[in-house]
């Protein structure tokens, strides 16, 4: 950590802790040694390691400012004297010790499960979790979540990390009776009245700053921006009938094309796995485009990149007017299917992933189409597709998309057991696997054609 000099974020900080500490430490007798310490000790020295060190790995080798821990450190205080407070009450008072002890369990578990699953995400992916990551989470469905948890991490690393996580609570749950437990308390000088009156203060004061800042940190920030984002996604989404109504072409209505015109929406396919695009990879991963890549009547897009990592901007910018150099607002949006409503097409939507209701511009390219189709247990061989495109009219111009599961993970899961995939001896069985699916899409790709 670095800056820790800085007054703001650093001095600051460090100075409101140790006399906050030191208060609680003065009023009721018991040193940071003592027992009732140990529960708040635990999460507040976790949560700044996990933290610190996955936050600094993921910006680089130059460290973490101080100022990036802020909201952290803020949190964390406050916690640390409100637990050690409840202890030391519910060691004095019989009572009301069972639910003191269950609000510090329940408060250090939250917390805790948090450390938990960010340290999860960076053994994944070797980055922090973002607010564009929240994103990805709130627009997927059990089965992907599934999916990807079996790929990434495996049942057996899955249930590892979940025994972990469960005797880890069942320390702190220790700890938690054994600071709580009745026993002596040191000399305490001051009145009782003032003790009393200076511990109410900090218990208030603590209830207060949590209240604040712990809706600032991990999970609840990024899910904030996350779904602040989706909402108004939504709210865009409805000004569309407006914007439709304002939409006209320049320079007259262009001309159809006499059959169909049909736009596929692969999902996670990397060029550079793709034999037809790198002709050095060691794998034939695309039989059917290299071998029509000659033809000249296709065109291999080479230097072709996808505008944004995420999937549901990514796909806001490929199938709207709307990207990142146009200025363009969301309120603003025009689809591609709009605009081939209004050339006259007749306009199909053919889904193979589950639908998600907070991707703006996939629901607006269904909702726009004059059919929209999804299929049965979406999320499955992508070869399904099929049965609906052959049921669609033969004749007239028709603008038609079609959304595949593509190489979403778990790669093994995208091609049929009986489909002959990629083996190449001494390359990672995942790698092996990606690859497989991006043939079978080349696959799904031919017979679209």
């Amino acid at each position: 950590m670095t800056d820790l000099g800085n007054w703001n974020h650093g001095l600051r900080n460090a100075l409101a802790g140790v006399i906050f500490v030191f208060a609680a430490q003065l009023v009721t007798g018991r040193s940071l040694f003592h027992p009732s310490w140990r529960p708040g000790l635990v999460i507040f020295y976790l949560w700044l390691g996990a933290f610190s060190y996955i936050q600094a790995k993921s910006g680089g080798n130059w460290g973490i400012r101080v100022e990036a821990l802020n909201n952290d450190v803020l949190t964390l205080m406050p916690v640390l004297v409100l637990t050690f407070l409840m202890e030391y009450i519910g060691s004095r008072c019989q009572k009301i010790r069972p639910l003191l002890r269950i609000f510090n369990f329940l408060l250090i578990g939250y917390l805790s499960l948090s450390v938990f699953v960010y340290m999860t995400y960076y053994k994944i992916f070797g980055a922090g979790f973002t607010s564009t990551d929240m994103i990805s989470v709130l627009l997927t469905n059990s089965k992907e979540a599934m999916e990807f948890l079996q790929s990434h991490l495996g049942f057996g690393t899955l249930a590892l990390i979940l025994a972990a996580f469960i005797l880890y609570m069942a320390f702190i749950g220790y700890l938690i009776i054994k600071g709580s437990a009745a026993g002596k308390n040191g000399k305490v000088p001051s009145p009782v009245m003032v003790r009393k009156v200076v511990m109410a203060v900090l218990i208030i004061a603590a209830l207060v700053t949590i209240a604040h800042w712990i809706p600032r940190i991990f999970p609840a920030w990024p899910y904030h921006v996350a779904h602040k984002y989706l909402v108004g996604a939504k709210a865009a989404m409805a000004k569309h009938d407006e914007n439709l109504k304002k939409f006209r072409f320049v320079g007259g209505t262009p001309e159809k094309l006499p059959s169909a015109v049909i736009v596929v929406i692969g999902e996670s396919a990397n060029r550079d796995h793709m034999k037809a695009f790198n002709p050095d990879y060691p794998a034939e991963t695309t039989p059917w485009l290299s071998k029509e890549k000659d033809n000249d009547n296709f065109y291999l897009l080479k230097n072709t990149y996808s505008c944004y990592p995420l999937t549901e901007k990514a796909l806001s910018m490929f199938l709207t007017n709307i990207n990142q150099y146009n200025g363009r607002d969301r309120d603003e949006m025009i689809t591609v299917t709009d605009v081939a409503n209004k050339a006259g097409y007749s306009t199909y939507f053919i889904s193979n992933q589950a639908p998600s209701p907070g991707n703006m511009s996939l629901a607006l390219v269904s909702g726009a189409s004059t059919k929209s189709m999804t299929t049965t247990h979406p999320g499955g061989d992508d070869m399904k597709v099929m049965d609906y495109l052959k049921k669609l009219p033969k004749d007239g111009p028709q603008f038609i998309v079609i959304h595949l599961e593509g190489s979403h993970d778990r790669y093994r899961d995208r091609v049929p057991p009986d489909f002959e995939g990629i083996h190449i001896a001494g390359q990672p069985e995942k790698v092996n696997d990606y690859d497989s699916s991006i043939k079978y899409t080349d696959e799904v790709l031919k017979n679209i054609y």
